[in-house]
């Protein structure tokens, strides 16, 4: 089985519209909040950036988000949401130490 490759453009294209309008738009204090893990922070940011609906499966979206989504540093990304959220003034409804 070939391994994948992480890709760091594709993590930095998700922080940086995390960071410009998403984190805001995305209503994360809520769902961070009620959070009680890091992981899962990190099962809803990844759900967000590949899910698709299940009457699009057989065309191309699917297949781009899943590939998407294998190259993306999602430790990276949901330490990032994290550390966010703290500079916002939440307070974190778990412990976290920086790496998932």
């Amino acid at each position: 089985m070939n391994e994948v490759e992480i890709n760091y453009a594709f993590t930095e294209i998700i922080i940086n519209e995390l960071n410009e309008r998403a984190f805001d738009l995305g209503d994360w204090e809520t769902k961070i909040a009620q959070c009680e893990s890091p992981e899962d922070v990190k099962t809803i940011i990844m759900a967000e950036c590949t899910h698709f609906d299940i009457s699009e499966v057989g065309s191309l979206r699917p297949c781009i988000l899943t590939e998407f989504g294998k190259r993306v540093d999602w430790d990276r990304v949901t330490n990032y949401l994290i550390e966010k959220y703290v500079q916002e003034g939440g307070k974190l409804p778990f412990q976290h130490n920086n790496s998932l």
